[in-house]
């Protein structure tokens, strides 16, 4: 098959997104299939967010024969949460590209710029348009000041209208199929989780754990968050959270990514005294990424716009057990066996199972065991599959 994938999202800009269409098109690609990328140009600037080894690697995908990318004019959309955020002008720029490509099908990931793109070619080229709807979008809008409630109406209702315009959609949780019906949403759908590489996480035997810890210069209880740093995501509940524990633990927060939230939060964390203990990474490279996890004792996760988390199924793969909020997708991604579940904002209840956790290694041992094979059913090659069944079922329609 030839699948031409359309996103808004794609690499430099740091996002599961973007890391999951790639990954995914990588397996396709190692079944005999040829994918091509229809996405955003980014400036310099964008580039330069991310560190250099891992830009020099990562850009050598748009060069690739198997994994051909097709860069689209686009602008700058200010006020994004890494700021790195780009508006595809939807005038058919690649729709030459795409002839000469000639698809089997069109997988639209967006519903956007990109997403007008798809739309167009699949009208004007007869090929079957397939949707996948990875985010609640009104979550994100929802924080606009001032405007919030009627933006985030107003965004259902378009991805709704976007994507009724599909032979076919996924999701990567339920809930976020039903409140699409709720916008009046009418299409075939299924919940399909997006595709995890886990060959690079791995749990760590108890001297490499400590020998990372070591390198960190922190020998004790580590807890760790991974994602952009965004208002959604609440990572102040979790610095607040720490802040409780730390008078009874010596217990370390690792914080890992970019985004527009982390002077605030820096500030929060030095209004209460633990700035210390609170160590905030940056962007890293996968490499040092997998380390950074070798040497957690507890994930976690608060934030309620996750449609999944490929964060927290890398800590899975890496042994760790989690704590998440229970909010939008994270509770299709977590069982009792593998971590534990609390409300939305309550920083209470994080910093007892936090607690518990630390407390008790028989139950993170526990916990962390069976985080590494439930993690298993989402790996490439299952992924993969099963698009090859929607993308084969439409091809032949």
């Amino acid at each position: 098959m030839r699948i031409a994938f359309f996103s808004d999202i794609f690499f430099p800009e740091i996002s599961g997104i973007a890391d999951s269409i790639i990954t995914t098109g990588q397996e396709l690609t190692r079944r005999g299939h040829t994918v091509m990328y229809f996405v955003p140009k980014y400036s310099q600037e964008d580039y330069k967010l991310i560190d250099a080894v891992t830009r020099e690697k990562s850009a050598a995908n748009d060069l690739r024969r198997d994994l051909p990318v097709c860069r689209l004019p686009a602008l700058s959309f200010p006020g994004s949460p890494t700021g790195q955020w780009r508006f595809v002008i939807p005038y058919g720029a690649g729709l030459r590209r795409l002839k000469k490509f000639g698809p089997d099908i069109i997988h639209a990931h967006t519903p956007f710029g990109t997403g007008f793109e798809a739309l167009l070619a699949s009208r004007v080229l007869r090929t079957p348009l397939i949707g996948t709807n990875h985010t609640p979008v009104e979550e994100f809008v929802g924080y606009v000041p001032l405007l919030g409630d009627r933006l985030s109406s107003c965004a259902g209702r378009f991805v709704a209208w976007y994507y009724n315009h599909c032979a076919y959609l996924t999701a990567p949780y339920k809930g976020l199929i039903d409140d699409m019906r709720r916008m009046k949403f009418v299409r075939p759908a299924r919940p399909l989780p997006n595709p995890v590489s886990l060959d690079a996480f791995k749990t760590p035997t108890a001297d490499r754990k400590r020998q990372v810890k070591e390198s960190l210069g922190a020998p004790g209880p580590l807890v760790m968050y991974a994602g952009r740093l965004a208002t959604e995501k609440h990572i102040d509940i979790i610095i607040r959270a720490v802040a409780r524990l730390i008078p009874r633990l010596p217990v370390t927060l690792i914080v890992t990514g970019h985004g527009g939230a982390e002077a605030e939060l820096r500030r929060l964390a030095c209004e209460l005294n633990v700035s210390d203990r609170v160590r905030f990474t940056g962007f890293v490279s996968g490499e040092r990424l997998a380390e950074l996890y070798q040497a957690a004792d507890v994930f976690v996760m608060m934030s309620t716009a996750e449609s999944q988390s490929l964060a927290l199924m890398q800590a899975f793969a890496s042994g760790a057990p989690a704590v998440v909020a229970r909010a939008r997708g994270l509770p299709e991604y977590i069982t009792p066996e593998c971590g534990f579940m609390v409300e939305p904002g309550d920083e209470q209840a994080l910093a007892r199972r936090l607690e518990q956790l630390l407390a008790d290694v028989n139950l993170r041992m526990r916990m962390g065991a069976s985080g590494v094979e439930w993690v298993k059913q989402y790996a490439p090659e299952i992924i993969a599959h099963e698009w090859e069944q929607i993308y084969g079922r439409h091809i032949a329609a």
